[in-house]
């Protein structure tokens, strides 16, 4: 199990897209990259999201900007400790800061371009989750962490 994270638009549902590619790597990635606002995260991190985040955990950002969610983000990070760990699925405080200050980036990154292009005043993107659907007719590839 996984949360599939993503920055959408409120009026259309559709993942945001950045201006060039993002490395982000979760439980899955794209080869070469992508540019969709996207980050797949293991659910074997839960444990720690709860402790630091409450009961919610990582779901405490969805249905926010990420505007809103990345000072919360990074707030989180800064109480794990640095002992990210070569093997992706091992939860320790170290990948789970990883993925927190990943989606953190997403979320500024966002809030930046919906300045630049007018959406906040049409609506602001949100985070949600949901099934690991792809576009049809996109060539990106797509693997699995190992």
């Amino acid at each position: 199990m996984s949360y599939d994270i993503r920055l959408t638009h409120p009026a259309t549902g559709e993942t945001l897209m950045l201006d060039e590619p993002h490395q982000l790597i979760g439980g899955t990635y794209a080869l070469g990259g992508t540019r969709e606002c996207w980050l797949n995260v293991t659910y074997n991190y839960s444990h720690i999201f709860r402790r630091i985040m409450g009961p919610d955990g990582i779901r405490m950002i969805y249905g926010k900007t990420g505007a809103e969610s990345a000072p919360l983000l990074r707030a989180a990070a800064e109480v794990l400790a640095d002992d990210a760990c070569e093997n992706y699925w091992v939860a320790t405080e170290g990948n789970v800061k990883k993925a927190l200050l990943d989606l953190a980036t997403l979320g500024r990154a966002t809030a930046a371009r919906s300045l630049e292009r007018g959406l906040a005043r049409r609506g602001k993107p949100i985070y949600t989750v949901g099934a690991n659907t792809r576009t049809e007719g996109r060539d990106d590839e797509y693997a699995t962490s190992t």
